[in-house]
């Protein structure tokens, strides 16, 4: 029997929950082999939305399960930023509109492998915010460390291979938003294997911790995400993160437990923000003073 998804008015980090809820049991079952996704509703999705959106789709496709889209109102503003976003192209084969195309304060839906994200961080997307925001590779050592990091954690800590990300600057804001996610097993199911006791919350406030380590992986033991958590913080940004029943808000201190939302996030979500003004934009790449 086909199940019918009714997009909420907004799909961002939060109301992604009423999507999963209609879609998936909190035991990773899928509850129909046959989904169709309805827009009519739809009239707000940000980078992060289009992100746990994809995670979902490409979640259940693995899964072999059947999905479409119906009510999609091509010149209403959402489907206009999903599909300058590629994600039409991507899982309808062809954009709903000719004109559609990347805008230039994006890198769109992207789905990148552990094994290929140093090389997408450091040729494509890094050159991209040079270029974007008008300073050195050199300056944006932060976003990159954070990049690298949360790749690192979907081989870490997920049990899966492959991240969506999509990452949004907004210059009136001077902020750059970076959203990726997973639908891999969640930080909380794998501290869970060495503090079987311990909510989800703290599971992840613990992964945040220097020197924790559940010993699943000889790279930087204890060091990944108490590192990602600093280097924001440190910014003057800000990370959010779903995973399991968690959510997590580090701003200026990183030990803000806001897991009394009652949501389940099947997998792992990271939402940051770094500020664009707290980049060292004196600093120059090397090349830049050879004679």
């Amino acid at each position: 029997m086909k199940n019918t998804i009714i997009l909420p008015n907004s799909l961002g980090i939060l109301s992604i929950d009423n999507v999963l809820n209609q879609a998936v049991t909190e035991n990773l079952i899928p509850k129909s082999t046959q989904i169709e996704y309805d827009f009519k509703k739809l009239s707000f999705i940000d980078a992060t939305g289009i992100t746990v959106f994809s995670n979902l789709i490409e979640w259940l496709r693995s899964k072999r399960i059947a999905q479409s889209f119906i009510n999609l109102k091509p010149h209403s503003t959402p489907i206009r930023f999903l599909d300058d976003s590629l994600f039409f192209e991507r899982y309808l084969k062809a954009k709903l509109s000719k004109d559609a195309k990347p805008r230039d304060t994006t890198i769109p839906l992207k789905l990148i492998k552990h094994a290929n994200s140093h090389l997408w961080v450091e040729r494509d997307c890094i050159n991209w915010l040079a270029a974007r925001l008008q300073i050195s590779r050199k300056a944006l050592i932060e976003i990159k460390i954070c990049l690298l990091e949360l790749f690192n954690n979907i081989r870490d800590h997920s049990g899966v291979d492959t991240g969506c990300v999509f990452i949004q600057h907004y210059p009136k804001l001077k902020k750059i938003v970076i959203s990726l996610s997973d639908f891999g097993s969640g930080i909380p199911a794998n501290v869970k294997k060495v503090h079987p006791n311990i909510s989800d919350g703290d599971a992840v406030l613990l992964a945040l911790n220097e020197g924790f380590t559940t010993q699943t992986t000889n790279r930087n033991r204890g060091v990944g995400l108490h590192l990602l958590a600093q280097t924001i913080v440190s910014n003057g940004g800000s990370m959010a993160i779903r995973s399991g029943a968690a959510h997590i808000h580090c701003e200026k201190a990183y030990k803000n437990d806001l897991s009394k939302y009652s949501g389940y996030y099947a997998g792992t979500l990271f939402e940051i923000s770094l500020r664009t003004d707290h980049f060292d934009a004196s600093l120059a790449d090397e090349e830049e003073f050879e004679w």
